[in-house]
């Protein structure tokens, strides 16, 4: 058993990949940590808030903010990519195949491919 300090207040539930676990904190916080010791490994603050659970395709950690979802290394925390909405995310995204799914509060469902 283990707990750890993540920089705030975690409110989502966390994902599980790549020995790690993924979380998002209220104060724009995601962080990783070894899923054995809790140990952090990568700790990264976002510029703008997460609202949406963490979701780990391949390795790429999916994070739905206020704005849209960003994607970031899932072995560095760094930021790869973001995909802008005009709504906030508050379901974590799907990813089937090379296809990220995910609904926004702007009224629409977004079917993005990794080619685009």
């Amino acid at each position: 058993m283990w707990s750890a300090k993540v920089g705030g207040e975690v409110v989502h539930p966390p994902a599980i990949a790549h020995q790690s676990v993924y979380a998002v904190t209220v104060e724009r916080g995601v962080a990783s940590l070894e899923v054995d010791t809790g140990a952090i490994r990568w700790q990264t603050e976002l510029d703008v808030d997460a609202t949406a659970a963490p979701t780990v395709a391949g390795s790429t950690v999916l994070i739905g903010t206020e704005t849209g979802v960003i994607g970031l290394d899932a072995h560095s925390g760094q930021r790869l990519w973001a995909f802008p909405t005009h709504g906030k995310i508050t379901g974590s995204p799907i990813v089937v195949g090379d296809t990220m799914y995910v609904a926004s509060h702007d009224g629409v469902l977004y079917a993005v491919t990794s080619s685009e």
